[in-house]
């Protein structure tokens, strides 16, 4: 007599948990990797906006304050773009020697970061929920 195997209700429902288990932490992973390549990406530009601002001192004899990543592009000539980050701001600081900050904002209403950097493109502070360490 020939028996037929089949799976159980309970090896079904097992192998379902353990998938989404699986499932749910590749999600995580790769929602802090995007993050932190973001991160990566807007560090990069804040260092691009530091060394045109240099070079808008040298130039200039003072740096600019920007309100956006439009108004920055336009006032040094580059092409900072917005993406997971947005609306790179330089913030004139005075003192002696003169120097800058560069904002930038992250995220969604509900998730937020606003980064500063020093005039070097080196991060300074972090404030809100999306700040990565």
């Amino acid at each position: 007599m020939i028996s037929k195997r089949a799976f159980t209700l309970i090896e079904i429902l097992v192998t379902v948990i353990i998938l989404a288990v699986l499932v749910s932490m590749a999600t995580v992973n790769y929602s802090e990797r995007k993050k932190r390549n973001e991160y990566t990406s807007a560090l990069a530009q804040a260092r691009t906006i530091a060394a045109a601002e240099k070079s808008f001192l040298l130039t200039q004899g003072f740096y600019t304050t920007t309100t956006s990543t439009a108004n920055t592009n336009s006032w040094l000539a580059i092409k900072v773009s917005d993406g997971y980050f947005s609306n790179y701001r330089v913030n004139n600081i005075s003192g002696v020697p003169p120097s800058f900050n560069i904002t930038v904002f992250s995220g969604t209403v509900s998730n937020n970061a606003t980064y500063t950097f020093d005039s070097d493109g080196n991060r300074i502070s972090c404030a809100g929920s999306d700040c990565l360490p």
